[in-house]
């Protein structure tokens, strides 16, 4: 967290600099020299995604309703990145006590090295309205070209005395196609994802199985929009928030 609000304020910093008037000429040039370093090495990003369930290793996180997610990312160009997630949620602890929102705090760094991408990330779990679900968690993946491996581990997994290990591998994929293809066959691309979520305690009986298979479609620079298919084999839950469903994701970014 620390982190994070040290590049915030490296971002403010900025921001004040271009607003300073300077009041000789050598001043402004050193600013200058300043701002254009960061406008060379660091890169602000937002995006904002609509989606009809909100699914989370294959589980549901608003009751299979609708979602409106949003996030800023702040990347380096060494690979360095730290980024703020929210969305609304529908979940309950176990004292029923329900959490409508969820903000995620994440730092990290990926470097490329030839063809094979190696991510290393902290993810702070934050729910403002029921701290007692709040939980940290380190995540690591390795990728080659279309095929991503990763894990993500956290001692205390959903703010309890439990350890979660979640395992998955992800494929991904642009589909060939033509100019002569109609709009709609264009810029497309194919992904699939797996994965295993492995408790220790008292969850331990709760080890499940989660699948995604999507197709996406760049409507333009800015805009996309993707369909799919999430199944588990509903060992996590006795209620529908682990069944099957299909999925809808409006995205826009900058």
């Amino acid at each position: 967290m620390k982190i994070i609000l040290k590049l915030l304020g490296v971002l403010c910093f900025i921001m004040s600099i271009e607003a300073y008037s300077c009041e000789n000429e050598e001043c402004c040039q050193e600013h200058e020299s300043l701002i254009e370093f960061f406008a060379e090495h660091l890169d602000l990003k937002a995006s904002v995604d609509l989606t009809n369930d909100y699914r989370f290793r294959g589980i549901s996180q608003t009751d299979r309703g609708p979602a409106i997610q949003g996030e800023f990312a702040l990347e380096s160009k060494w690979g360095f990145y730290t980024k703020i997630w929210g969305s609304n949620v529908n979940l309950a602890d176990v004292k029923d006590k329900i959490a409508t929102l969820e903000m995620n705090y994440i730092v990290g760094c990926e470097r490329m090295i030839k063809d094979i991408s190696v991510d290393f990330s902290f993810v702070r779990y934050s729910y403002p309205k029921n701290t007692g679900i709040n939980y940290n968690e380190f995540l690591f993946s390795i990728g080659y070209k279309i095929i991503t491996f990763g894990l993500a581990y956290s001692n205390k997994v959903f703010d309890t005395k439990d350890r979660g290990l979640y395992l998955y591998a992800d494929f991904e994929t642009s589909v060939p196609g033509s100019d002569c293809w109609p709009f709609v066959f264009k810029d497309l691309t194919f992904s699939a994802h797996g994965g295993h979520y492995n408790f220790s305690g008292s969850l331990s009986k709760k080890d499940y199985f989660d699948f995604g298979i999507y197709i996406k479609k760049d409507l333009s620079d800015h805009f996309s929009i993707k369909l799919g298919g999430v199944f588990t084999n509903r060992k996590f839950t006795d209620d529908k928030l682990d069944a099957p469903g299909f999925i809808v994701y409006l995205n826009a970014s900058i």
